[in-house]
């Protein structure tokens, strides 16, 4: 397989990721998927999220990067805007934090392009990933 068909898949969770990997995959490329969150609390959540990303996975013979969980990282990074509501700044925040990593993952592995399984949630906005993505 050329360079030019691997490709990163951000993951934020089993459900949001399941057809991304598959799609992908179908249209010829070698997905790399990347658990990076620090945002989900209580880490319970961030547990199960994970543990249903690692069953998919290896369902669909996908490689898993997990990336550290650094709750830490993300509420400083997101320090003052605690009060936004979804889809308003704090999310902005959140998703360049996590778009942020995800190209530094990118880079290090040689995997020319990535994206996120964030981009067909209902619940995130598509627009601003996709201009924080670029």
């Amino acid at each position: 397989m050329t360079d030019n068909k691997k490709i990163l898949l951000h993951t934020c969770c089993g459900i949001c990721s399941s057809y991304p990997i598959s799609y992908l995959q179908n249209e010829g490329y070698e997905v790399t998927a990347y658990f990076y969150n620090p945002n989900i609390y209580p880490e319970e959540e961030y547990q199960k999220r994970l543990e249903a990303e690692k069953t998919l996975c290896e369902h669909f013979n996908c490689k898993l990067i997990v990336g550290e969980y650094e709750p830490d990282v993300y509420y400083e990074y997101v320090k003052g805007l605690e009060e936004e509501p979804e889809k308003g700044k704090r999310c902005d925040k959140c998703f360049a934090l996590r778009l942020e990593q995800s190209a530094k993952i990118a880079k290090q592995l040689n995997i020319p392009v990535f994206t996120t399984s964030m981009v067909i949630s209902p619940h995130k906005d598509y627009e601003k990933l996709t201009k924080t993505g670029n």
